[in-house]
């Protein structure tokens, strides 16, 4: 699953005017809701982590932007939970 972090930096610096915000994102939780929803309906994470920072306005404007897009396209994801989007692998337990 991949889905915005509203615990990200990008939406703790930009409040209500955080791009994640929209009406087709009809569940933004925390990484840590997210965690408890998945090991409630039986599933077993295999990874996880965020993503960068591409939601902090100064940071996610090209070119500044360049080096994390090759960063995140290289790497994936990162165990951290300030980015921008929380992504995780899991599979079901049953």
């Amino acid at each position: 699953l991949s889905t915005p972090n509203p615990q990200g930096l990008g939406a703790r610096l930009q409040g209500e005017n955080w791009q994640g915000i929209r009406d087709d994102h009809i569940s933004l939780r925390s990484p840590a809701q997210w965690q408890a929803a998945l090991g409630e309906e039986g599933f077993e994470r295999l990874s996880e982590g965020t993503t960068l920072f591409n939601g902090v306005p100064v940071l996610g404007r090209f070119p500044i932007s360049l080096p994390f897009q090759v960063v995140q396209a290289a790497a994936g994801w990162f165990p951290w939970r300030w980015g921008e989007s929380y992504m995780a692998v899991a599979r079901s337990s049953g």
